[in-house]
């Protein structure tokens, strides 16, 4: 397919005109002889048949029901894919994906057409595709994937703990773990981060069981002697066990014993600034790096953002004006400094001419233009280009902290008034008296 020399229309251009030049079959004056024998169109052939006419046909077969009429509740799956602009993809979904079984068995009435159902297959990335594109066609209700990953974990966990005291692991992490994780889903808080705290608390409580087992004890006889002895050897510990041991003696299940609650004293060590500066050049700069990865590195390295943000981001927290491209990382909006606008209009640009993710509502759409680009992955692609996203964050906040006063840093980067209140202290900024916003030598990063 290539713009026609004459007419200027896309078409196969299998044919001579009367100066032999290659053209379309229509300026030819000839009849058009590849072309898709059901539907006539020229696009996206394959073999004698257009992809998009493959794909109807073999949806349709898919989501059939018994009664031999397409399943009217699996009909919005039909008309998504169809709209689909790569209908090749979608053919070789159809051809080698394995979560087609589930679409088949749901039209059959094999299987429930709710998230349930979908949990009943085993769990792989093709399950989680075709759950993404149900959600996505109106078909099942949206709901956190980070808490229904974090919820089968924890199924699994406990149904492999093995302690005389798995019972109490079990109430605390059902009545305590999970009903907080609901309530943070409910307001669209629930992060794989998160999620990924769960698991090493839970991990660590685990372990905590297992070594009161080999002391020939359990949870209801333990002394204070038992926790003493257990942080000195696992000083780490005491992130994991306070609010674990206060639910224990608030339901019975423990004595008053206690643990002293763990307190961070620093932040995260800084990277050096001309290491953190040279970064950022080479982001800015660098063409062989993506754009979105360059992007979204700026955004750890110049406003300190955590990539399990980053990763959900909207793309109506962008705002392009003619003169200036401003983002809401929380309730106030940054304008973006020259060079980092310029790659958020290109990187908004390279979506949108994106037949598959150009009506993605997310900045960062993923493969599954209804899922965010996945978290883990983006984390390793800002690694691999130097960005630390721990240390780098805080380099990040440090500088800004020194410029900024603490309610003006909690409102554009999202953190609470009184962490900014320490991030101020630690950066050693005094606004008694400051009248305006101070100009470093860095760059202006906020406007």
């Amino acid at each position: 397919m290539a713009p026609c020399p004459r007419c200027g229309t896309p078409h196969i251009l299998a044919y001579f005109d009367t100066s032999d030049a290659l053209v379309c079959a229509d300026c030819a004056g000839q009849p058009a002889q590849y072309v898709c024998r059901t539907c006539g169109s020229e696009q996206h052939l394959v073999g004698r048949r257009c992809a998009r006419c493959i794909v109807s046909e073999q949806v349709t077969a898919l989501i059939t029901a018994p009664d031999g009429d397409i399943h009217s509740q699996l009909r919005p799956v039909l008309d998504a894919l169809l709209a689909r602009n790569n209908p090749q993809s979608v053919q070789r979904w159809l051809t080698w994906g394995k979560a087609t079984q589930i679409l088949a068995s749901m039209a059959q009435g094999e299987t429930p057409i709710s998230h349930e159902g979908i949990d009943a297959f085993p769990r792989d990335r093709a399950r989680e595709y075709l759950r993404d594109l149900l959600v996505a066609c109106g078909v099942l209700p949206e709901t956190s994937r980070a808490l229904r990953d974090t919820l089968e974990w924890i199924d699994g966990f406990l149904a492999e703990h093995s302690s005389p005291d798995r019972h109490a692991l079990l109430a605390y992490a059902h009545w305590h773990i999970v009903r907080r994780a609901r309530m943070q889903a409910l307001k669209g808080k629930f992060t794989e981060s998160a999620g990924g705290n769960i698991r090493a608390h839970l991990r660590a409580l685990g372990r905590f069981l297992d070594w009161l087992h080999t002391q020939h004890t359990t949870l209801d006889r333990v002394r204070q002697a038992h926790i003493d002895e257990y942080i000195a050897a696992h000083p780490n510990v005491t992130r994991h066990l306070p609010q674990f041991l206060n639910w224990a003696y608030a339901t019975n299940r423990s004595g008053p014993v206690i643990s002293p609650t763990y307190h961070s004293q620093r932040p995260t060590p800084q990277t050096a600034d001309t290491e953190h500066w040279q970064t950022v050049e080479r982001l800015l700069h660098d063409e062989s790096i993506r754009v979105d990865t360059r992007l979204c590195g700026l955004f750890v390295l110049l406003y300190g953002q955590r990539p399990s943000h980053i990763s959900r981001m909207m793309r109506d927290l962008v705002t392009l004006a003619p003169e200036h491209v401003s983002i809401r990382f929380a309730d106030d909006p940054i304008v973006l400094p020259p060079g980092v606008d310029t790659l958020l209009r290109r990187h908004l640009r390279a979506v949108d001419s994106d037949g598959e993710r150009s009506g993605s509502t997310w900045l960062f759409p993923g493969r599954n233009p209804a899922r965010p680009v996945d978290q883990g992955g983006l984390g390793m692609r800002l690694k691999r280009v130097g960005v630390a996203a721990q240390t780098s964050r805080t380099t990040a906040i440090m500088q800004l902290a020194a410029e900024l006063p603490a309610a003006v840093l909690a409102g554009f980067l999202g953190i609470h008034p009184q962490t900014a209140v320490v991030w101020n202290k630690l950066a050693a900024s005094s606004w008694n008296s400051y009248p305006a916003l101070r100009r470093s030598q860095s760059p202006s990063l906020i406007n």
